[in-house]
């Protein structure tokens, strides 16, 4: 398996598998050896193509949370848009997994949360302020802007609320007209609008 010899010295080498040997292990029958394969993969950034495909051929669950933990501790940037990209094709666990893996990453996410707002998936838009709310991008206020402008998922629209009500100012007060009118007859967005409202010291 390409393990390092003991040095000279008598005192252990640090434990290395060969770059194939490792790739090769990825395709493994067995489950353990395809995680242990991904967590050895860490140690080679060059690796990030093959993971992506290997975990999009991958049924065991265990398996692809090993290969999401390396992809996101290198906190590359083509990675991230890669399993950001693949939310858009995944769904239940899968999508849960990579949302999972993906939440303390920080600034390779941030720069996708205009591609998830952009998303037809009311759920991917949702996420983007999972993302806000754990990185507190100075761009955050200009996308509850326009999240508040033209949303029209109530699930959305109460994420973006709930983030202005912890950072907003009574500058952004006019911004709740738009969500007030399109979800008249929604209970839970005019409870948030007028939580807003409280909060930031503007009038309900």
């Amino acid at each position: 398996m390409g393990l390092l010899k003991p040095r000279q010295d008598g005192a252990p080498a640090p434990l290395h598998r060969e770059r194939d040997a490792l790739l090769a292990q990825l395709a493994a029958a067995s489950a353990a050896q395809r995680a242990e394969a991904a967590g050895f993969l860490a140690d080679y950034r060059d690796s990030a193509e093959p993971l992506l495909a290997a975990l999009a051929r991958e049924g065991e669950s265990a398996v692809r949370r090993r290969i999401l933990s390396t992809l996101v501790s290198w906190r590359d940037p083509a990675p991230i848009a890669a399993l950001v990209a693949r939310l858009r094709q995944v769904d239940g666990v899968s999508r849960n997994e990579i949302m999972d893996a993906l939440r303390d990453v920080g600034g390779p996410v941030e720069r996708e949360v205009p591609s998830l707002l952009a998303a037809s998936d009311p759920d991917l838009r949702l996420y983007a302020f999972t993302v806000l709310r754990a990185q507190r991008s100075a761009q955050v206020l200009g996308w509850i802007e326009e999240t508040l402008a033209h949303e029209t998922d109530a699930n959305v629209a109460a994420a973006a609320l709930e983030l202005l009500a912890q950072i907003g100012t009574p500058a952004e007060h006019a911004w709740l007209e738009a969500p007030g009118v399109r979800f008249a007859d929604v209970p839970f967005i005019q409870f948030a609008i007028a939580a807003v409202a409280r909060r930031t010291g503007t009038p309900a």
